[in-house]
């Protein structure tokens, strides 16, 4: 009787073994066809991302085509600690019209009469930062990635702001810091896609 059991167990379980290796070998053949489903499908959507991709980068440089070959920006710096105490200080030599991001206006006498009136691209006042200058450089970053030619620089008197503006800091870096940066991590973030 015990051997009866024992080849009823033996026999189950090597019907059990059998079953077994059936069935991972039909899960294999089901992992395998949709392997093949999906790398299809991959490859699909790596095309379909490629051409997006190019057709976001036409649209941006299109973009900054429309916004101007040349574009010329105002960054006026404030007033130093040193030229507080001066008579010229005390007044403000230049203004800007309420809610305007693109002019300001240059009074030359005492009461404050405006002489001139400027237009720019874009006027940046004395509190704003190297992230707004920036931020309006970084589309060319992106446009001389994609193989455009680009020039940025500052223009100006001595003691103007030139150096702080494009170089900056080390705690808040200029223009040219950022662009830097923004060239390689961009270039980096594109490695997959593309080689430079």
């Amino acid at each position: 009787m015990r051997d009866a059991k024992a080849r009823a167990r033996d026999e189950t379980l090597l019907e059990n073994a059998e079953n077994l290796v059936l069935a991972k070998a039909e899960a294999d053949r089901r992992v395998k066809a949709k392997e093949e489903e999906l790398r299809g499908d991959i490859e699909h959507y790596k095309a379909m991302h490629v051409a997006e991709c190019r057709r976001r980068r036409k649209l941006h440089n299109t973009l900054v085509d429309m916004r101007g070959a040349i574009r010329v920006f105002c960054r006026v710096r404030p007033i130093l600690s040193h030229e507080k105490g001066r008579k010229l200080a005390s007044r403000n030599a230049v203004t800007f019209p309420k809610g305007s991001l693109d002019e300001m206006t240059l009074s030359q006498d005492e009461e404050g009469v405006m002489k001139r009136r400027f237009d720019f691209d874009r006027v940046f006042r004395p509190a704003s930062t190297q992230t707004e200058v920036f931020e309006e450089v970084r589309p060319l970053v992106h446009s001389v990635l994609d193989g455009y030619n680009a020039t940025v620089f500052a223009y100006g008197q001595t003691g103007s702001g030139k150096t702080h503006t494009m170089e900056g800091p080390q705690s808040d870096r200029g223009v040219n810091f950022r662009a830097i940066a923004e060239l390689f991590s961009e270039g980096a973030a594109r490695a997959p896609r593309m080689r430079y």
